[in-house]
């Protein structure tokens, strides 16, 4: 992504309308400005576990992970 490269997308479904802004960063999740591991309420750290490969994700946890962002376990973890 270049210096000053942002962008921006829209997704309506329904009633419902979601924007999504990709900015140059640090590469952090964050969901409603809160980090992945406050916002599905796990440990602090956890993420950081699992992309460090020091620990795994439980299997129910990538369930949940994946219904909320609707995608695969697989593109979750790579295999897709």
């Amino acid at each position: 992504m270049a210096a000053n490269s942002n962008f921006y997308g829209t997704g309506r479904r329904k009633k419902s309308i979601a924007r999504v802004f990709l900015v140059p960063g640090k590469g952090e999740i964050t969901v409603d400005k809160r980090s992945l591991d406050d916002y599905f309420g796990l440990g602090r750290g956890t993420v950081s576990a699992w992309e460090n490969g020091w620990r795994e994700p439980e299997e129910e946890l990538l369930e949940d992970i994946a219904r909320y962002f609707r995608v695969k376990i697989q593109e979750l973890t790579g295999e897709a």
